[in-house]
């Protein structure tokens, strides 16, 4: 299926922006069944990026077409699997340095700097369990989903010690 799709996607023509899109939609659904090819299918969207002037890696959107006798409908969604965003943080979750060499490689600003910011959103978001601890003793959502966790869990698990104190300090 997703070969079939890849297919599709290399008839449309290398100066459409739908063709960047539609191999980052590719390598979602690559990164789903066959992780260890994403980085091949990523690779392929940059280079169709590069061949599109003026593409933004941002505003992926399906749209959808209806005409029938007398009524014509345009409808469209956005798709977050046709943008850059996703798939690059997805990408620094795996291998941080990769990433970063696979984000250089798009030759225009506005695809780079969506990368870029992806990884550094996964890169920041992999430290946010350190709030959760501190949520959790404080109260809040924090803490009735450490307690829901906890009371699914078959191990018998503790209450984590405070890791930080506040933003700025940390405490042992």
């Amino acid at each position: 299926m997703i070969e079939a799709a890849s297919t599709e996607a290399r008839r449309i023509d290398v100066s459409d922006p739908l063709l960047p899109r539609a191999l980052l939609g590719v390598a979602n659904a690559v990164l789903l069944v066959n992780p260890s090819q994403v980085w091949d299918a990523t690779f392929d969207a940059v280079k169709a990026a590069n061949s599109v002037e003026g593409f933004t890696g941002e505003d992926g959107e399906i749209v959808y077409r209806f005409e029938g006798k007398g009524h014509r409908s345009i409808s469209s969604s956005d798709v977050a699997d046709f943008d850059v965003q996703g798939i690059f943080q997805q990408l620094a979750n795996q291998d941080y340095d990769r990433a970063v060499e696979l984000a250089r490689g798009f030759q225009g600003e506005g695809p780079r700097a969506v990368a870029t910011i992806a990884i550094a959103r996964a890169v920041l978001e992999k430290k946010k369990p350190a709030v959760a601890v501190k949520n959790y003793e404080e109260g809040g959502l924090w803490s009735w989903a450490w307690g829901l966790w906890k009371s699914s869990s078959k191990t018998k698990v503790q209450k984590p010690k405070t890791i930080f104190t506040n933003r700025y300090s940390s405490a042992s």
